[in-house]
């Protein structure tokens, strides 16, 4: 029997020479920290207590594999929270689009599928704009092409920053959400953080049409509650206890009324329950809902087109080493 790659995370030095040792005698193994898993790179630094994750070899094939060998590295004009890319990909820009050619297709979606892996992986500042160049994987055009280039390029240019994480912070969760509320579909946003950086995040459009910016951020409230509860779910399985509810920060204060309390109002009549699901973890005890001021909503970032300087400042909240 052939193993790629087992990994493991142990809390106590004991049990883990005894992990290993059991392997041993079984099978012929080799035994190293973690460097490298699925594209991304680790980095212990035991003696700070410092985990460092990025994927700038990743980057690196990735603009090869798109550009070719010898491409232009200039800087792209714009970063990737690009308005013009929030215009074409509306629902009514996108239905007006000419069918692409089979070509167009298959070389856009190499693109927007390494992007989406980025952005899964290591890079919640791409989420947003690579949530968006996906709704064209059907029918692209040559113009959100150039746009998924600029993004790539913006990857390559910024591709040694990286996740942090910190033993001495706090292991207790907390999360942020947020939703755009426009004429269609809104987008709903959330970051979940602990140890000092970013674990959990997405930016995805939400199923409902929300009639209010209210309903909108009460939607992708609910969306992140079952996020936070699969998080904490998972560090019970690993022996964490977590005695205190997950502090959930949203910016707005309907929504944030509405978690906390059984209201029963005539505009929250046509709301489906499962968007009422904040308030059952809220009643719970699992999630504790705060209000934030916009300003220092970091998931932000992950909702709408925002001007380079507010981008860079919310960026830099969740990533190290940003130039």
């Amino acid at each position: 029997m052939f193993i790629d790659d087992v990994m493991w995370w142990i809390r106590d030095d004991e049990t883990e020479r005894w992990l290993v040792e059991s392997y041993k005698t079984r099978y012929k193994a080799t035994f190293a920290p973690l460097s490298v898993f699925v594209g991304m790179q680790i980095k212990h630094d035991r003696e700070h207590g410092v985990t460092r994750i990025n994927q700038p070899e990743y980057i690196e094939r990735a603009c090869n594999e798109i550009f070719g060998d010898d491409w232009d590295k200039k800087a792209p004009p714009s970063g990737p929270s690009c308005a013009e890319i929030d215009k074409l990909t509306g629902p009514v820009e996108l239905s007006r689009l000419p069918k692409a050619s089979k070509q167009l297709c298959s070389r856009y979606r190499q693109c927007t599928g390494k992007l989406n892996f980025l952005q899964v992986s290591t890079r919640p500042d791409l989420a947003q704009v690579t949530g968006r160049l996906c709704r064209a994987n059907a029918n692209p055009s040559q113009e959100l092409l150039d746009h998924c280039h600029n993004v790539l390029r913006y990857a390559w240019h910024t591709k040694d920053c990286y996740l942090e994480y910190k033993a001495q912070h706090s292991a207790e969760p907390l999360c942020y959400s947020d939703s755009d509320w426009c004429t269609s579909n809104a987008t709903a946003a959330w970051c979940v953080g602990m140890c000092g950086g970013p674990v959990l995040w997405a930016s995805k459009r939400e199923r409902c049409v929300a009639l209010s910016s209210t309903e909108a951020e009460l939607v992708a409230a609910s969306m992140a509650a079952c996020e936070v509860v699969f998080l904490r779910n998972v560090l019970g399985d690993c022996g964490v206890t977590l005695e205190k509810p997950t502090t959930l920060y949203c910016d707005n204060s309907g929504a944030v009324e509405i978690a906390r309390t059984p209201l029963s109002k005539t505009k929250l009549k046509h709301i489906l329950r499962r968007y009422f699901y904040v308030r059952e973890v809220s009643e719970s005890g699992e999630v504790l809902v705060v209000p934030v001021n916009t300003v220092d909503n970091i998931s932000d970032v992950m909702t709408k087109h925002l001007n380079p300087q507010r981008f860079k400042h919310l960026v830099a909240r969740l990533m190290k080493n940003l130039r």
